[in-house]
């Protein structure tokens, strides 16, 4: 298991945000975004970074995310290269 990113996910902050308002429990989250619900908690714990995966499921699922899924894109790919 890689490392996550430094810095907390805004992409998953409205996602939990989104779950809250919902009601919806872990295992909901995940089936509404086509995840499983291993990746979402690990995600949301920051256990595991965002990937791809979830970046496009939560494109699918809540299109209103966008701005959020590329300012994480765009994090992601300046926190690589600063690595590199």
């Amino acid at each position: 298991m890689q490392s996550p990113d430094p810095a907390p996910s805004r992409l998953v902050q409205r996602l939990c945000a989104r779950q809250t308002l919902l009601g919806w429990s872990d295992r909901r989250m995940a089936e509404e975004l086509g995840v499983s619900a291993s990746l979402w908690n690990h995600t949301r714990h920051r256990r595991i970074p965002v990937g791809i995966t979830l970046l496009r499921a939560a494109g699918r699922r809540f299109p209103d995310l966008a701005g959020d899924i590329l300012h994480d894109l765009l994090a992601h790919t300046a926190w690589v290269e600063s690595a590199s």
